[in-house]
């Protein structure tokens, strides 16, 4: 008679789900998304946070990043939706995160939530690039506000791939050397430097190279 093979432990669903929002600072803004959300589960486990499980052979926290900057940029707006086994004080999960958080991140808020809500309730991020000097810039910003569609091609490590930026860019400009973009998230996601790349090809000639940070998400 064949023995029963083993069955995965079911585990019960989280007790509540906490939306975070943290900031991506200094060396930090360097990590990648890989090596931060491995960094951050050993942040929960240091912290003692009552994190959820999902069920089956090979479990895992019940976590969920959303939008996430991509490695280089800073950001203030940075989310992750997690689910706890049991309630806890959302004050005290705050302050237990960031005494082990690395240096350059920081939760800055932490709110009851349901699951899924941060992937419909973020539709836009605003960012910054500075310094973001030159020649030909005013002119390639209205340029790009009079089309409705720019493509650039962003090279990536699957090789090169052709995207329309114009349809992202909700709001844009520039002032004091800082440019300040407003961009619709949506598929493929269009990044602040592919808008540079596009203000580039149509006339725009940067002095140096900008930095970018996330300054908010809504």
């Amino acid at each position: 008679m064949a023995k029963n093979s083993p069955q995965p432990e079911r585990r019960e669903p989280p007790e509540m789900w906490v939306r975070i929002r943290y900031t991506k600072t200094g060396p930090a803004r360097f990590s990648s998304h890989r090596d931060f959300s491995r960094a951050f589960e050993r942040v929960l486990r240091r912290a003692q946070i009552p994190v959820a499980y999902s069920s089956g052979f090979s479990p895992r926290v019940r976590i969920s990043f959303a939008n996430v900057a991509s490695t280089g940029a800073a950001s203030y707006a940075e989310y992750v939706e997690l689910g706890l086994a049991e309630p806890m004080n959302l004050d005290i999960l705050k302050a237990s995160i960031n005494v082990a958080m690395p240096v350059g991140m920081e939760v800055v808020t932490a709110e009851a939530t349901k699951r899924g809500a941060i992937q419909t309730e973020l539709q836009h991020s605003i960012w910054e690039a500075q310094p973001f000097i030159g020649t030909g810039i005013d002119e390639a910003v209205a340029g790009l506000l009079a089309v409705d569609s720019y493509e650039v091609t962003r090279d990536g490590a699957k090789g090169a791939k052709q995207l329309d930026v114009r349809p992202a860019v909700t709001a844009i400009e520039v002032q004091q050397g800082v440019l300040r973009v407003t961009l619709k998230h949506a598929q493929p996601l269009v990044r602040p430097a592919d808008v540079v790349l596009a203000l580039v090809g149509l006339g725009a000639s940067l002095t140096v190279e900008p930095l970018y940070t996330r300054m908010e998400q809504f």
